[in-house]
């Protein structure tokens, strides 16, 4: 009987770590998400300062999340951070706007990865 209990435990204490780590990636997408979606379109004024907490945000969670999804999800978020930032120094508007959605999609990914848990 001792270790049925035991056994029950063992699986209520991983369901919540799984729960847990659903709830988080869900909350930490959906507010990089939306700090995408305070970035001009067009690179235009405040974009760099946006950029730049949404990207110290990225660098907190980031080690997290390497953890709860695949390695090439959180790659692909990196490399669209850098093709932003570097359409905003070449000051081109239709490449930074493609550059943005580009980014967007790939946090959009990173949510669907915890599209159970919220």
């Amino acid at each position: 009987m001792k270790a049925f209990f035991s056994a029950c435990a063992v699986f209520l204490i991983l369901t919540a770590a799984v729960v847990a780590s659903g709830v988080f990636l869900g909350r930490s997408t959906d507010l990089l998400i939306a700090m995408t979606e305070r970035i001009p379109a067009e690179g235009g004024e405040g974009a760099e300062e946006t950029i730049g907490e949404l990207s110290a945000r990225w660098d907190k969670v980031k080690g997290r999340i390497v953890l709860l999804v695949n390695r090439n999800d959180t790659d692909k978020v990196d490399l669209c951070l850098l093709s932003l930032k570097a359409a905003l120094e070449a000051h081109d508007a239709g490449e930074f706007a493609v550059r943005l959605a580009g980014l967007r999609d790939a946090l959009f990914n990173l949510r669907r990865s915890a599209a159970p848990f919220g």
